[in-house]
């Protein structure tokens, strides 16, 4: 369920924050549920909602500059994926390490936050890593699936071989430094 607050910036649009708790194969090292982080702009009530999903080592602040062009009568949601910005960062502990942070995860917990926060007549905004993935998400089963009526792509990365040798370190012990605090924290000054 997403959980926020509210407020009125700019005057036009609603502002809400919060997180949504994800489950099932997120989660951190002891398989509790994991938070991703969301900021809804506008009314639910709006006929189009946008989904925009960034791309990696980035957060949801990528829209920044994109938002105040949007259409008044959207209700736009920009996330965070696990991992990145203020959602959570698992461990994952409990999956093989082939499976942690990967485009079938990413898909499963955007899959849960699209369900969580009702978002239907949906357009796609993907942006690198997170246009690949909103591609998975959509070439793979949905069954829940809320009406698509849009797609937008921006330089999306779609990896159907193996990925890249510099790709694959950072599922390894350098890549895992990005989950303590001090380190992320050092990586943004």
């Amino acid at each position: 369920m997403p959980v926020g607050t509210s407020n009125t910036s700019p005057p036009s649009h609603i502002v809400t924050t919060g997180a949504i708790v994800v489950s099932g194969p997120v989660g951190a090292s002891d398989g509790e549920p994991a938070e991703m982080a969301y900021t809804a702009y506008g009314h639910p009530c709006a006929p189009i909602h946008l989904l925009a999903v960034h791309g990696l080592f980035d957060d949801q602040a990528t829209w920044a500059q994109l938002l105040p062009h949007l259409q008044q009568d959207l209700y736009v949601v920009t996330i965070d994926l696990l991992g990145n910005g203020s959602s959570g960062c698992p461990h994952l502990n409990h999956l093989p390490k082939d499976e942690r942070y990967s485009a079938d995860f990413h898909v499963h917990s955007l899959r849960q936050a699209i369900a969580a926060l009702g978002l239907r007549d949906l357009v796609l905004l993907g942006s690198s890593l997170g246009g690949g993935i909103i591609l998975r998400m959509l070439c793979t089963p949905w069954p829940e699936r809320p009406s698509i009526r849009g797609l937008i792509l921006e330089d999306a990365a779609g990896y159907p071989a193996q990925l890249p040798p510099q790709m694959q370190q950072l599922i390894q012990w350098p890549g895992q430094l990005l989950l303590y605090s001090p380190v992320r924290w050092l990586l943004r000054v």
